[in-house]
């Protein structure tokens, strides 16, 4: 019996978490980086975003990972008291 989300959805969510968040990252760059005098290349704007999109990939994985887990434990110590509830009755 799962309890919590796998890995393969885990993943899936954050992927597509990760390619909206890119194009608007490339549109917030856009617009933001003339104000602060950074005038950089599309192309360079792309390669920027990739990397922060990668890290943020990561990062969106792991955490999810680490909120499974602990959901997980706190659904296995709920059905441990409930079974010993209902075996005290």
């Amino acid at each position: 019996m799962n309890l919590g989300q796998s890995k393969k959805h885990s993943i899936f969510e954050a992927i597509a978490n990760i390619f909206l968040g890119y194009w608007i990252g490339v549109l917030t760059q856009i617009i933001v980086f003339p104000f602060f005098n950074i005038n950089i290349s599309f192309k360079e704007n792309m390669i920027i975003t990739i990397i922060f999109s990668i890290v943020s990939l990561v990062r969106s994985y792991v955490l999810r990972r680490i909120f499974n887990w602990f959901h997980v434990i706190y659904l296995c110590k709920k059905i441990k008291e409930l079974k010993r509830s209902k075996s005290n009755e």
